[in-house]
């Protein structure tokens, strides 16, 4: 593909696009977004096995250009970002932004976006598994520190991290996640158990941070009161 310098090289670090929770979802979405814009210049950096996904995204009319996350662990995968991404990345051309949609950023002279979904590695880190406490803060903390602009997807994600880090502030930004257009378009689907009957919907899985048992434990309250 021939480069027109009037566009915008962005380099997309999508490894969480087959994910199934919040950070798949919107590390597809933004994909689907930016593939959309006829002024940036896409290179998806994606995992084993994910090309299918990026073309339904990205849509056949549009070219991009795809690496693959080296490494046979996620942990090999993780280092290979933060520690040798950069370098290809490089290779591509001086003009490149590199946005990263986890926790990790590549090392690289490249200006870096990282977006901040939250600091849980850093003030929860009991809801990891051992691995993920004992490597993941440390680099998240660095690439914290590394990137040129954090995006942070709340102002308080954006308070948190700065209360970590105070040097944070001048290059935190708040950009709020956005609906997917899949959950305003969806089609209803009537639930017959539920017709005519006053009903809570709690969405999310059951993990701590989620915070379900606080509403486990208030449930005896509200139905005494509202039956």
């Amino acid at each position: 593909m021939t480069h027109d310098h009037a566009l915008l090289r962005v380099a997309y670090l999508a490894d969480a696009i087959t994910g199934s929770g919040g950070m798949g979802r919107y590390t597809r979405e933004v994909l689907r977004a930016l593939a959309r814009r006829e002024d940036i210049e896409l290179f998806v950096v994606l995992p084993r096995g994910a090309s299918s996904t990026v073309a339904t995204l990205v849509g056949p009319r549009r070219s991009i250009r795809e690496a693959t996350i080296r490494g046979r662990t996620r942990v090999g995968q993780g280092l290979w970002e933060r520690y040798r991404l950069g370098s290809v990345l490089e290779a591509w051309g001086d003009d490149v932004v590199i946005h990263g949609m986890t926790h990790l950023v590549p090392r690289t002279r490249l200006p870096t976006v990282l977006t901040v979904h939250d600091l849980l590695p850093l003030t929860w880190p009991e809801q990891f598994n051992a691995l993920k406490r004992l490597l993941l803060p440390r680099q998240y903390r660095a690439s914290l520190r590394d990137a040129t602009v954090l995006a942070a997807v709340s102002a308080a994600t954006r308070d948190r991290l700065i209360a970590i880090d105070p040097t944070a502030a001048d290059k935190t930004f708040v950009v709020p996640n956005a609906f997917t257009r899949h959950l305003i378009e969806v089609p209803a689907v009537p639930i017959p158990e539920l017709t005519g009957r006053a009903f809570a919907l709690l969405v999310g899985d059951l993990s701590p941070r989620k915070n379900a048992q606080f509403l486990f434990e208030l449930w005896p309250e509200v139905f005494e009161k509202t039956g």
